[in-house]
């Protein structure tokens, strides 16, 4: 009901009829705010004095807190206490060059010329967003693990809206020696906004995996051929590849099991049991990992 909120009612985009996947016929957009709370295929509105009962409103887009464990979210009621919802984008950028796999000739780092103006410069870039409308207003860069940031160039395509809030992601970037790669084994990159909210170096942990935005890290490899390799921490849907692909183990399931009559909700089934002639493995609990993914911006 806030007129500051651009809140849309959909049925294109970029000029073209929206697609099924993306909520055809009609669907909802809500800026600042994450992808599960933009209907899609919405068919009506109803206006309620109370939360909706929906599934997915209470176990769904809710970041707990880490020591919560699945068993205890669901006996303890822990979904259906409002102050975990996840509603507004939190801070978040990240590096889109060099790209996943990009390679560069250890030979060409090599500068033939004597004038500063010879150094072969590498421009790195990305973008970063944040929610509630807040302007971001630096973007960070770092090669030696965080110690030291240097500030980059951003380049912003859009004003804000007459309410002064900004609903578009930036763009920034950075040029470096490209002799500064070789003593370096990750770039980071960080983003600072209004409210000098900033992203954290390390990720914090929790039951849905939501809401992570710690720094944006790509690793450098050395490859045996004479190249500099860049690795991105993972690919886009299905698409493997990514250093944070490749866990040291497997966790056990993350799953809710039956869920309780809390709300309205209807119980889940339990998974089928295992096939009789599927083998299990036991597992070495010294070898147990808890996985971090990274979220990323969604195009919805």
């Amino acid at each position: 009901m806030n007129p500051a909120y651009d809140i849309i009612i959909a049925y294109e985009a970029n000029g073209e009829r929206l697609e099924p996947d993306h909520g055809f016929p009609v669907r909802l957009i809500i800026p600042g705010y994450i992808g599960g709370r933009m209907i899609k295929w919405l068919k009506h509105i109803n206006v309620l004095n109370h939360d909706t009962k929906n599934h997915y409103h209470y176990h769904d887009n809710r970041i707990l807190p880490p020591n919560i464990t699945a068993e205890e979210s669901i006996t303890e009621g822990w979904w259906y206490k409002p102050e975990y919802i996840f509603n507004e984008l939190n801070i978040n950028s990240v590096i889109a060059r060099p790209d996943h796999n990009e390679r560069i000739a250890l030979q060409s780092l090599v500068s033939t010329g004597k004038k500063k103006s010879d150094v072969q410069l590498y421009n790195i870039g990305g973008y970063a967003y944040t929610g509630g409308g807040r302007m971001i207003t630096r973007v960070e860069v770092s090669l030696d693990n965080g110690h030291q940031w240097q500030l980059a160039t951003i380049e912003r395509k859009e004003k804000p809206t007459e309410y002064g809030m900004y609903w578009c992601w930036i763009w920034w970037s950075i040029s470096i020696p490209t002799l500064d790669f070789l003593r370096s084994k990750e770039i980071w990159c960080r983003a600072w906004d209004e409210s000098n909210n900033v992203q954290p170096d390390n990720p914090t942990w929790n039951l849905m995996g939501m809401g992570n935005n710690h720094t944006f890290r790509v690793k450098i490899h050395v490859d045996s051929d004479g190249y500099l390799r860049f690795e991105h921490p993972t690919q886009p849907g299905q698409v493997p590849g990514g250093w944070m692909t490749t866990p040291s183990g497997k966790p056990e399931s993350a799953g809710f099991g039956k869920l309780s009559n809390q709300g309205d909700q209807q119980e889940v089934a339990p998974p089928p049991p295992a096939s009789s002639t599927t083998t299990t493995k036991k597992v070495d609990e010294k070898k147990k990992v808890r996985i971090i993914f990274y979220c990323l911006p969604y195009v919805y």
